[in-house]
């Protein structure tokens, strides 16, 4: 466990193939999802984002918004990349309808 008792994942070997753009959005959303369902703090932390790497700043940002880490663009559509900056400073909710505004993927 980390130094805050969340749980790390990780998994030795080498690096995983990249994800079809599919793939990536469901992992992004679900990962994104987990941790509105959490309280606002990502449920696990793995020390090797693998795959989806770039969404890390936007989960620290998304569990410290006092955070200036750069959100650099996901390789997803930008209307969706939007979404998710939006959701990493607070002001979309993916879970809880009628607290921020709710986006549906």
């Amino acid at each position: 466990m980390a130094n805050d008792e969340t749980p790390v994942l990780s998994a030795p070997g080498p690096s995983p193939a990249p994800l079809s753009p599919h793939a990536y959005l469901g992992g992004v959303a679900i990962l994104a999802a987990l941790t509105e369902a959490a309280g606002g703090r990502a449920p696990f932390w793995p020390r090797n984002f693998g795959p989806i790497r770039e969404f890390l700043p936007y989960l620290s940002r998304h569990e410290h918004r006092e955070l200036t880490t750069a959100l650099l663009g996901l390789p997803v559509p930008e209307e969706l990349g939007q979404v998710f900056r939006n959701w990493a400073e607070g002001h979309v909710n993916c879970t809880m309808p009628g607290t921020a505004a709710t986006f549906v993927l």
